[in-house]
């Protein structure tokens, strides 16, 4: 039986058990290998984590005004499959361009994302934090755009493309809604 439910048996004040192996661990460290259970590792404060995303500018820079070529990026990942959709929305027209991925890799998204866009006007896209988004800056050579990114779970940043993707998501499901038996 543990100290901490002997005490409460015998009326007297308890305490808890991380309090019992703390102070056995400070003050009596011999005693340590006694103990019957180890006790939990005390976790880590959370530290700010850095982007791993380099030279990002945040969505907040990007000019007022909806003049042509700004473009919105996301990315459709399907529930039944390891298959992926490159949406890109512009924000004036509305114009879509869907593209499927092979995969979900950084190569992969920025060589499909430079194909969906070539040859159209293209002066900014704005991204979302993800990770296949890291190769950004190749785009920016590629198209001579400016790359944004959302500030992290900001997703409202990017309506126009985050409605699409839902309307996207919407098919997919009345899609599959048949095949289920």
């Amino acid at each position: 039986m543990c100290i901490s439910k002997r005490l409460k048996l015998e009326g007297r004040e308890s305490v808890s058990h991380t309090a019992i192996y703390r102070w056995i661990r400070k003050e009596e460290p011999a005693l340590e290998a006694y103990l019957y259970r180890s006790y939990h590792k005390p976790r880590r404060k959370n530290k700010a984590r850095t982007s791993v995303i380099k030279w990002r500018v945040p969505i907040a820079h990007r000019p007022e005004g909806r003049e042509s070529g700004q473009w919105e990026s996301g990315l459709v990942v399907s529930r039944r499959s390891k298959a992926a959709l490159q949406t890109c929305v512009e924000r004036n027209s509305r114009y879509v361009r869907i593209s499927p991925l092979k995969d979900h890799s950084a190569n992969e998204n920025s060589s499909v994302l430079i194909r969906a866009l070539r040859g159209l006007p293209c002066s900014s896209i704005a991204y979302d934090n993800g990770i296949e988004n890291v190769l950004h800056q190749k785009v920016n050579d590629a198209l001579g755009c400016v790359s944004y990114f959302c500030e992290p779970y900001h997703s409202w940043e990017k309506g126009t493309i985050e409605n699409r993707n839902g309307i996207i998501r919407q098919y997919q499901e009345y899609r599959f809604q048949g095949d289920k038996p």
